[in-house]
C-alpha cells in the first residue's frame, strides 16, 4: 500500500469515519470435536454466516468475513511449524468453553488472518486463560505482520485460571497478521474477533484525506 493510502486510512480511522467493517467471532465451539482433537484447518475460512465449515458455528459482531482466510499451527521458537494445526480443548481453560492451544508444551500457538486483495483485516479481541492449575504469564503474547515484525505486545498481561483475561489489539493491515502465543499449552484463546473493511479507491482517499487537511488549515486560521 502507499504512503498516502496509509496516512490516510490513519486519519479516516483517527477521525471516526472509518470505513464499514464485518466481524466474525471464532468460539471453536459446536465443531463436534472432543477434547484433544485437532482443528480443522477450515474453520474460519471465508464465512458469510453463523454455520461453520466444518459444521461449526461463529459469533457475529457486526458482519462476517467472506474475504479473509484464517490458518491455525504450532510453531517452535524460531517460527518453524512444527504441526500445521492447533489442538481443541472444552473446559478448564477458566471460565471459558471451547479453547485452541498448541499441540505440545513448549510450542507457541499461531492464527494467521489472511484477506484477499482489496480488503483489510483487523484482529479485534480475543480471551485468553490458564489451565486450572494456577495463573500464568506467556512468555510470548503478539500479533505479527507478514513480515515478522510486532504490531501488538500483550505479554506482561497475565492469564488467570479463574474467569478469562480480554484483550484488544484492533490492529488493521492490508496483509497477513498473526497471533502468536506460548509456549506452555496451560494457555488457552477462545473468542477470537476479528473483522475486514474494504480498501477505499486511492483517489477518494486522497480527496478526504485533502479534504481534512482544508479543514485542518482553516481551523489554525481561525485559532489565530
Amino acid at each position: 500500500m502507499n504512503t498516502v493510502l496509509r496516512r490516510s486510512f490513519a486519519i479516516l480511522s483517527l477521525c471516526g469515519a472509518g470505513l464499514s467493517a464485518h466481524a466474525t467471532v471464532l468460539t471453536f465451539s459446536d465443531l463436534g470435536l472432543i477434547s484433544g482433537n485437532e482443528i480443522p484447518g477450515s474453520y474460519g475460512d471465508f464465512v458469510t454466516g453463523p454455520g461453520g465449515s466444518p459444521g461449526g458455528s461463529y459469533g457475529m459482531g457486526t458482519g462476517w468475513t467472506p474475504n479473509v482466510e484464517v490458518a491455525y499451527s504450532s510453531v517452535e521458537g524460531d517460527g518453524t511449524v512444527s504441526q500445521a494445526f492447533l489442538t481443541y480443548w472444552e473446559t478448564g481453560y477458566g471460565d471459558l468453553v471451547g479453547n485452541a492451544y498448541p499441540t505440545s508444551n513448549g510450542l507457541y500457538g499461531r492464527m494467521t488472518f489472511t484477506p484477499n486483495a482489496g480488503f483489510f483485516v483487523t484482529l479485534e479481541s480475543f480471551n485468553m486463560a490458564a489451565w486450572g492449575g494456577g495463573d500464568l504469564t506467556p512468555d510470548r503474547l503478539r500479533v505479527l505482520d507478514s513480515g515478522g515484525g510486532v504490531l501488538w505486545d500483550g505479554s506482561s498481561t497475565t492469564a488467570p485460571a479463574s474467569g478469562h483475561a480480554t484483550l484488544t489489539p484492533n490492529v488493521t493491515s492490508d496483509a497477513a497478521i498473526t497471533l502468536e502465543w506460548g509456549s506452555n499449552w496451560n494457555l488457552g484463546i477462545d473468542d477470537v474477533a476479528f473483522s475486514e473493511s474494504v480498501v477505499p479507491e486511492p483517489s477518494a482517499v486522497l480527496a478526504i484525506s485533502l479534504g481534512l487537511a482544508a479543514l485542518g488549515r482553516k481551523r489554525r486560521r481561525s485559532i489565530r
